[in-house]
């Protein structure tokens, strides 16, 4: 049961990363081609 402590914010931590690492990268995205469509 201990390793369940451990895992599951891990888990959890791994997913928020990556989902803020994908908004980021679309974020940078929209950026980009706003400022070159203005």
């Amino acid at each position: 049961m201990g390793w369940e402590n451990i895992a599951i914010p891990l888990f959890i931590y791994y997913n928020v990363t990556n989902i803020l690492k994908w908004q980021q990268q679309h974020l940078n995205k929209i950026i980009l081609t706003n400022f070159y469509l203005r």
